[in-house]
């Protein structure tokens, strides 16, 4: 991940008042992520995930059966996908009409060769 913006919490992007980083790799059927992040003023917080997942286009649906935030177990994560070269960004969460509310997440990664 080079950028996170998670306009859901305060002042929380990535770079910026928060540190750390974190990777995400996916095969045919599963994603996963783990990274590590620190609020300047806060205790350093452990991110990882995974799951299931579908891809039709631009829609990706994450189907966690593991996760740091036990909120989005059970839960089917809608996530709009650009991808420009070799920089993928996901945006979420989309509704179930696939449009994003006026506040939303956003993480851009880099491709790793």
């Amino acid at each position: 991940m080079v950028y996170g913006d998670w306009m859901a919490s305060d002042s929380s992007s990535f770079p910026g008042k928060i540190v750390g980083s974190q990777i995400k790799t996916w095969t045919k059927e599963y994603f996963t992520f783990v990274g590590e992040f620190k609020h300047r003023e806060l205790p350093i917080d452990a991110t990882y995930g995974g799951g299931t997942y579908t891809l039709i286009g631009k829609r990706y649906t994450e189907n966690p059966v593991y996760h740091n935030s036990k909120t989005y177990l059970g839960h089917e994560v809608r996530i709009l996908l650009e991808i420009k070269g070799d920089t993928l960004i996901q945006r979420w969460p989309a509704t179930a009409d696939w449009k994003l509310p006026a506040r939303y997440c956003m993480e851009k990664y880099i491709r790793l060769r």
